[in-house]
């Protein structure tokens, strides 16, 4: 197999350089490499007492002469080259190019995606019933009457138009969108068709005036769940995939609190050797499990250096955003033995929060290893 490569780049390397060898000596001498005719005139010429003096004649000889050391050495460098693992590099870089930007673009449509199946309607606002002959009224075309004009005694007009034996003409038909369902929020009417509503909603009440719920907040106090769970914290540590450390007899909690606000679809694979990235609508940002992965990684490296054997486990805490593809990723948050919990107004709500996922301490850390452990976050 080595002997069969070895060939292969000779042959390959030896037509490029003889190629690339005819040309030079032609364009500079108009000598023809390969013809014999011009290797008889040159043997002539040096029997017959050539003298070299112009400096050109003199590159001509010496190029000539090592002409041949020339390719074997070329060919040695084309030996050491390790060529498919070049080519795969090329490959990589060329993907890179042509498909980093469809990627992000699709990764965008599937949070679109995610994001109109998992969206509730908000809840509806308390709204009157309304009869039959008011919704006879609301679909009548507008301009077929006035709101001056509309008379909602809808019992003293029947029988006046009984009395004078008037029939009136039903009202053409037009395309339009279904009613909205009784008792629906307020905002699927228009403007001016919003019925009396109650003293909550006004009647007048414009669309851009309807504020909706907000999600509704966890109240937590993180340092009293810590405490309370048998674990010591630590909160000086300056590194920016760390916002504390909790430490106990045998496990080191390693904790991030993420107020990226926004909803996100979050993805732990990484594409053609590129970090994982979480994605919002407009936005895109490397994996914060992968970057506390990574410093949980280096952290228990450096315990096993100190002689420690406690447990890393990372923990991430969702404050301000909302992952909308919790489900789909809880399976794989579990496998990279990563916990992530909700707080504050943090979601999807399918999320524990914090007091529900913060493990329980066998035993109360000693003094001398959480000093190691200090200095170890002190110095990443």
């Amino acid at each position: 197999m080595q002997k069969k490569r070895t060939f292969i780049i000779g042959l390959i390397w030896g037509l490029i350089f003889f190629w690339w060898l005819h040309n030079f000596f032609y364009l500079n001498w108009y000598f023809r490499f390969y013809s014999p005719k011009a290797w008889v005139y040159l043997l002539h010429e040096f029997k017959y007492g050539w003298r070299v003096r112009a400096v050109s004649d003199w590159i001509f000889i010496f190029t000539l002469i090592f002409a041949l050391p020339l390719f074997f050495w070329g060919w040695y460098l084309c030996l050491k080259i390790k060529w498919l693992a070049l080519f795969k590099w090329i490959k990589k870089q060329f993907l890179k190019l042509t498909n980093k930007k469809s990627t992000v673009v699709k990764k965008q449509m599937k949070l679109a995606a995610k994001k109109s199946v998992q969206k509730e309607r908000p809840p509806a606002l308390a709204t009157p019933k309304v009869t039959s002959p008011e919704k006879k009224m609301q679909k009548m075309p507008s301009s077929a009457i006035k709101k001056e004009e509309i008379d909602l005694d809808f019992s003293a007009k029947e029988e006046f138009l009984k009395e004078e034996n008037i029939q009136t003409a039903p009202p053409a038909k037009e395309h339009r969108a279904p009613d909205p369902p009784k008792g629906g929020p307020s905002f699927l009417f228009e403007d001016d068709d919003i019925p009396q509503q109650n003293n909550d909603v006004r009647a007048d009440t414009l669309l851009s005036e309807i504020k909706m719920p907000e999600r509704e907040r966890t109240q937590e106090n993180i340092p009293d769940i810590i405490h309370a769970h048998g674990f010591k914290p630590i909160t000086a540590i300056v590194h920016p995939d760390i916002s504390f450390a909790a430490v106990s007899s045998d496990t080191l909690l390693v904790a991030f609190v993420d107020e990226e606000p926004g909803d996100w679809l979050a993805d732990e694979e990484d594409f053609e050797g590129e970090d994982p990235l979480w994605f919002s609508e407009s936005f895109h940002r490397v994996s914060p499990v992968f970057k506390l992965l990574k410093v949980a990684k280096k952290i228990r490296a450096q315990l096993e250096n100190q002689g420690l054997s406690h447990k890393v486990i990372p923990y991430l805490i969702e404050k301000m955003g909302n992952i909308i593809n919790v489900e789909d990723m809880q399976e794989t948050w579990e496998e990279l033995g990563v916990i992530v919990c909700r707080t504050d107004v943090g979601g999807d709500e399918t999320l524990p929060t914090v007091e529900a996922s913060f493990p329980q301490a066998k035993d109360v850390a000693e003094a001398a290893d959480l000093d190691i452990i200090k200095e170890i976050l002190k110095k990443l």
